[in-house]
């Protein structure tokens, strides 16, 4: 499975996790919760824990291999760039207004995509124009030595884009990996939840201690709903009473009740002397016609 099965942060469910296996190990309620569970509750849950910790180091590695290179990586690629642009830059002056070798030789214009394979392969093909245009290129002050120089640049970088690669390629696979422990943590954690809920039930008396020993609550909903319903939601489920106050709150600042009550448009003393018939004449260039 490559989706999680829960939308919050996995911090918080490494928090509850973390809740339930000391609740699992304290022996007020480690006979109980075993009875229902196994023997080993508790040690399979740490284990789970312990699963989802190990893989976000590992992918928390392979992120820093694949988005960073060695200084010395970053200074031979600098030179690449370096030696590339002054290439262009020549081609420039050598071929005015000739967008065709510009373009389709010297890669003059064209810098997308932006990885670091597409930008090695584009400094090799200015590489190979240097080379076919050196007459050229050496009126404007380029010479062989630019080229040969440009040519050992590229091939320090050799082997880069490919150390990158695989770096991208682990770290998806670590991601997967990842979402796989993840999502059995999150079903073992609902397993001790619903034993817990079981065994300690609100309706029977002096289990307030064990109910608040355990968090018997639901992990977050998997639904995501915006920050205000959620708390909302949450303030109604400690208190009945917050709900009803937040809707007389909602319906006092609603738009219509902020609406001014419309009022009756008051008649003027000449609207009404006059008359309700007889001709009328001339253009509508206000609210009436004008009546004579």
């Amino acid at each position: 499975m490559n989706r999680r099965r829960f939308n919050f942060a996995l911090s918080t469910l490494l928090r509850d996790g973390d809740k339930l296996k000391d609740a699992l190990e304290d022996t007020d309620y480690a006979t109980a919760m075993r009875a229902r569970l196994g023997a080993n509750c508790a040690a399979d849950l740490g284990t789970l824990l312990a699963a989802v910790r190990t893989e976000l180091l590992n992918q928390s590695g392979k992120t820093g291999d694949a988005g960073s290179m060695t200084q010395h990586q970053n200074e031979e690629f600098r030179e690449v760039e370096r030696l590339a642009a002054g290439a262009r830059r020549t081609a420039r002056l050598a071929f005015p207004g000739q967008d065709v070798i510009l373009h389709s030789e010297f890669r003059v214009g064209i810098d997308t995509p932006k990885t670091l394979a597409a930008e090695l392969d584009r400094a090799g093909k200015t590489k190979a124009a240097c080379g076919k245009y050196a007459t050229q290129l050496a009126a404007q002050g380029w010479m062989a030595a630019d080229t040969t120089d440009l040519q050992a640049a590229i091939a320090a970088c050799g082997g880069m884009d490919t150390d990158q690669g695989e770096a991208f390629a682990d770290r998806a696979e670590l991601t997967t990996d990842l979402t796989r422990a993840a999502n059995d943590l999150y079903a073992d954690c609902l397993r001790v939840q619903n034993a817990a809920r079981l065994q300690y039930p609100s309706t029977k008396p002096n289990t307030e201690a064990a109910r608040a020993r355990f968090p018997t609550r639901h992990l977050p909903s998997a639904r995501p709903q915006p920050a205000g319903r959620r708390d909302a939601a949450a303030a109604a489920a400690a208190d009945p009473a917050e709900s009803v106050i937040r809707a007389r709150e909602q319906a006092a600042t609603s738009p219509e009740s902020r609406r001014a009550p419309s009022r009756p448009r008051p008649s003027s003393p000449a609207r009404a002397a006059r008359p309700s018939s007889g001709p009328r004449r001339g253009c509508r260039c206000g609210r009436e016609w004008r009546r004579v």
